[in-house]
C-alpha cells in the first residue's frame, strides 16, 4: 500500500506512505467545522525510533502535498467543537494522537498542530465564548510549556472561557492521556478507538481526576513581557530568576533575505520553529563564507562570524530538524 486515503467531498486524497526512510504508521485528517478536510498530519515512525510528525494541507489534485501555509493554523477536532454546546466543557490535550484518543470516548477534544513549540501560531478563536476547557498536562516540561502558552491564548479572547489544569494521577514521565488510558485498556494499541467494554469505567475514573483540576497559576494568564517590565525597573528591584523564563518574540517580519526564504521553506514541511531555521541558516553561510570576506570599519577587518545556541526541550524541541533543510543545502554546495 503506497497511500492512504480518506474521502472527502467529490472523491479522496491521497499522501505519501514514507518519509525519510520511515514508514507510515498513522494520520489525522483535520476537518473543519463543516466536517470538510482541510489537511492530514501524518506520523512516520522506525519502530522505536525518532517519529516523524508530518503535516500535509497542500491540495495536489486529488492528494495532498507536504507542508502548511496556513497562519494561523487551523486547530485539531474543529468539527467535533462545532458541535459542542457552549455551556459544555472542552479538553485541550497536547498532539492529535491524544486529542483522537479522547474523542474515540465522545469527549470533545482540541489540540493545535505542530507540537509544544508551535501552540502559539494556532487559531485558538473558536473556543471564544465557551464555559470551561480542561487541560490535561504531559508529565513533562514542555507539557507545562504548551499549556502555558494555550492558558495566555485562551486569556486574550474577547469572551474567553475558565480554564482548569488537571495533572493525571500516576503518569510515567513524559506521559500524557494515551498513557493514562492504556494502563485502564492494556491491549488497547492507542491509534484505534478506546475499547467499548473499558469506555465506562475509565470515564468513570476521568471524572474524579477532574474532581482535582486547579485554576493555572497567574502567571500563565497574562500576555504581559516580563522583560520589558523588568527594563523599566531599577536595577536593584529586578526579580533576575524570571530573566531566564520570558524571552523577546522574534517575529517573521523581522526575517530578511535568503534567510528568510530558507526559514519559511524549511519549516513550513516539518514540527522546526522557523526561527531556530533562520538563525541555523546564518550561522552555517558565515562558516561557509570564513575570513576571507570581510567588512572593513577603520583599519579593523570585521569577518562573517556568528555564534547561535537553540535551546528548548531534548527529543521535543526540534532543535536537530532545524539544522535540517540547511544542512541539506550546505551538502549541496559543497558537491
Amino acid at each position: 500500500m503506497l497511500w492512504q486515503n480518506y474521502p472527502m467531498t467529490g472523491g479522496y486524497h491521497d499522501f505519501a506512505q514514507t518519509y525519510d526512510g520511515k514508514p507510515f504508521i498513522h494520520s489525522w485528517p483535520y476537518l473543519n467545522a463543516e466536517g470538510q478536510t482541510i489537511g492530514i498530519v501524518a506520523r512516520y515512525q522506525n519502530g522505536t525510533d525518532k517519529k516523524d510528525i508530518i503535516p500535509f494541507f497542500k491540495p495536489n489534485g486529488m492528494g495532498w502535498k507536504r507542508g502548511i501555509n496556513l497562519s494561523p493554523r487551523p486547530l485539531f477536532g474543529l468539527d467535533r467543537l462545532a458541535k459542542q454546546p457552549k455551556d459544555k466543557a472542552v479538553f485541550i490535550v497536547e498532539g492529535e494522537k491524544p486529542a483522537a484518543a479522547l474523542q474515540s470516548l465522545r469527549i470533545c477534544a482540541v489540540t493545535s498542530l505542530g507540537g509544544c513549540q508551535m501552540a502559539n501560531k494556532a487559531d485558538w478563536t473558536p473556543l471564544n465564548g465557551y464555559k470551561t476547557v480542561y487541560l490535561l498536562l504531559d508529565n513533562d516540561v514542555p507539557g507545562e510549556s504548551y499549556a502555558k502558552t494555550v492558558c495566555r491564548k485562551l486569556t486574550a479572547l474577547q469572551l474567553p472561557p475558565q480554564a482548569k489544569i488537571v495533572r493525571l494521577s500516576g503518569l510515567p514521565e513524559k506521559g500524557d492521556i494515551v498513557d493514562w488510558l492504556q494502563n485502564h485498556a492494556p491491549d488497547w494499541d492507542c491509534y484505534q478507538p478506546f475499547p467499548t467494554s473499558e469506555k465506562a469505567w475509565v470515564l468513570t475514573e476521568l471524572k474524579q481526576e477532574l474532581q482535582k483540576a486547579v485554576p493555572p497559576p497567574d502567571d500563565w494568564l497574562t500576555n504581559s513581557n516580563q522583560q520589558s517590565k523588568n527594563q523599566q525597573q531599577p536595577l536593584e528591584n529586578i526579580d533576575t530568576a524570571n530573566l531566564a523564563h520570558d524571552y523577546p518574540d522574534f517575529e517573521r517580519a523581522d526575517f530578511y533575505g535568503i534567510a528568510k526564504e530558507v526559514a519559511e521553506l524549511g519549516s513550513e514541511q516539518s514540527e522546526a520553529d522557523p526561527v531556530a531555521v533562520y538563525f541555523s541558516f546564518l550561522v552555517a553561510a558565515a562558516a561557509m563564507i570564513g575570513n576571507y570576506r570581510y567588512l572593513l570599519i577603520g583599519d579593523s577587518k570585521h569577518n562573517a562570524r556568528l555564534f547561535a545556541a537553540l535551546v528548548g526541550a531534548s527529543s521535543r524541541a526540534r532543535k536537530g530538524t532545524s539544522f535540517k533543510p540547511v544542512e541539506r543545502i550546505v551538502r549541496k554546495t559543497e558537491e
